[in-house]
């Protein structure tokens, strides 16, 4: 589904601290994903520390460290940020990192995941399917629109209330 709303929204990659190709000029990428998260370990990896998911989701821009820019860092302000997952937050959040053994204190994560799910809209597949008005065909394995009429650039106004761009073409 991510796929289809978001044609090449950037992942953030797990396995280096750099935002590899990771530019503020694509349209794209105003839609960052973080695919798979399935540990505190990864979370740890590719945030830092879970306050610095609480920044990321923040109205301010946030520095990240990137192979484009000749400083190597810039300033970013992503519209959305989303988070795939097989659990839900309590699950992820409270499991030990198999890195450093340690669990969050009860009373932080009590708090942590107060204001994760301000800053988060937590929901099922099935769920953000009937949010974004999609269905998945398992015969072609494809994601749709429920409205035969239905485009991406009326979904975006719609549902964001911006045009739709493809970067895509303007590189070409």
């Amino acid at each position: 589904m991510i796929h289809f709303l978001f044609p090449n929204f950037y992942k953030r990659p797990y396995c280096d601290n750099k935002w590899l190709s990771y530019s503020n000029y694509l349209f794209e990428h105003r839609t960052l994903c973080f695919d798979n998260m399935e540990s505190m370990a990864y979370c740890n990896r590719v945030f830092g520390s879970l306050s610095n998911l609480n920044k990321m989701s923040d109205i301010y821009p946030f520095s990240i460290e990137n192979n484009i820019s000749n400083k190597n860092k810039i300033m970013i302000r992503p519209k959305r940020i989303m988070i795939m997952s097989s659990f839900t937050p309590i699950e992820l959040f409270s499991q030990e990192d198999y890195n450093t053994g340690k669990v969050l204190n009860e009373n932080y994560l009590k708090v942590f995941l107060e204001s994760f799910n301000n800053r988060f809209k937590v929901m099922s597949i099935e769920e953000a399917h009937e949010f974004t008005g999609t269905y998945f065909d398992k015969n072609t394995h494809q994601t749709h629109f429920k409205d035969p009429t239905m485009t991406l650039s009326k979904f975006y106004k719609e549902y964001f209330d911006e045009a739709y761009e493809d970067s895509s073409e303007i590189l070409r």
